[in-house]
């Protein structure tokens, strides 16, 4: 399923990954599956330039977005209550 979210423009935990690695200028495999309140920001930043989408991000959302998997999960649902 992950494939077929990407190629849908959609990110999967891997762009997640490539994204945090890009930020702190590390190696993906020393991405934490934790996400700080500055990578958040960042990450936050860079998903709706990236993806084309605006995050309206509730108190609910960002706690969720404080694991790379969470983070992709509030992204897939934000873009697909964008495309209606």
């Amino acid at each position: 399923m992950a494939d077929d979210l990407r190629h849908a423009g959609w990110p999967a935990r891997e762009d997640i990954i490539a994204i945090l690695a890009e930020v702190g200028q590390r190696p993906p495999e020393l991405v934490s599956e934790r996400i700080d309140s500055l990578e958040l920001a960042r990450l936050v930043y860079e998903m709706e330039y990236r993806y084309d989408v605006h995050l309206d991000l509730t108190d609910e959302r960002l706690v969720q977005m404080s694991t790379v998997g969470g983070a992709a999960d509030v992204v897939r649902a934000a873009r697909a209550a964008a495309d209606g």
